[in-house]
């Protein structure tokens, strides 16, 4: 039987004599034949089916183990398990890339909110105060108490981006608060949240649902000082359109103190729940 040199088998199968040697070393192709006194290994041309083989799983991305698996035990019955368990995990690796696909396209949407908040951010009073028909919002979220001097606490932001990572949640970047109180204090109790943007975990103890419905929204820069400037704006343009507030006040923090350290550019979104 002739055998071949690493060389040529490197040749005849495109692969490298370095990946070759490698196969040996981790015992997943052993050549037919080593030469004890000069180490050269040589390859039977069996061994040629046995390469390309492997090659060809290694492209169906299979992992050396996997492979290995194949290699010592080419029946029916391995190839079926193999294949099956590689190919539910591609299944699983799916759909975890359609979920940062939708994060990635829901945050280019966030992105261009923000840009358009900017603008918003520029226009007076009367002008930028719109009405906004908004479908039900999921969040999660957690209790938090901010003063004038901070729009969002640092500590607790990163509790609540542990939650995200930990119940394998999907959510958009931008922070969100949720008033308990409309009063005027040194300090406000609120519920620091994220919109989830994944199904799962709808009844745990830390998600609820904003409602839908008609939303009187403010684009403004500055801190919580001005927030309150702009909610009251709010509150003389509902009575000037005879409408009413139903209790729900919404802070979006497009562009927050994570992002810029002087209060006067922040720029965020008042929404006021109306009918």
């Amino acid at each position: 039987m002739e055998l071949l040199s690493i060389g040529k088998i490197s040749k005849i199968c495109d692969i490298s004599i370095h990946r070759l040697r490698n196969y040996h070393k981790i015992g997943l192709i052993e050549p037919n034949f080593v030469d004890e006194t000069s180490g050269r290994r040589y390859y039977s041309q069996f061994q040629i089916y046995q390469i390309d083989l492997i090659s060809h799983l290694r492209k169906l991305n299979f992992g050396l183990d996997e492979i290995r698996k194949i290699m010592n035990n080419q029946s029916y019955s391995t190839y079926k398990e193999v294949y099956n368990l590689k190919l539910n995990s591609i299944q699983e690796e799916i759909a975890r890339l359609q979920k940062i696909k939708i994060s990635i396209t829901n945050t280019l949407t966030d992105f261009e909110g923000i840009f358009g908040a900017m603008e918003k951010a520029k226009l007076k009073a009367e002008e930028k105060i719109i009405v906004k028909n908004l479908p039900e919002r999921k969040i999660i979220y957690i209790e938090d108490k901010i003063s004038y001097d901070k729009t969002i606490n640092v500590i607790t932001h990163n509790k609540l981006e542990k939650m995200i990572q930990e119940n394998n949640i999907l959510a958009l970047w931008t922070p969100l608060m949720l008033f308990k109180s409309k009063k005027e204090a040194k300090s406000l109790n609120v519920d620091l949240s994220k919109i989830i943007i994944s199904d799962n975990f709808d009844n745990a103890d830390f998600i609820k649902k904003i409602p839908s419905g008609y939303y009187a929204s403010t684009i403004y820069k500055g801190g919580l000082m001005q927030l309150w400037k702009n909610y009251y704006e709010i509150q003389d343009w509902l009575k000037f359109k005879n409408c009413k507030e139903t209790g729900l006040a919404i802070n979006i923090l497009h562009v927050n103190d994570f992002k810029t350290t002087t209060e006067k550019d922040f720029i965020c979104e008042l929404q006021v729940l109306i009918e």
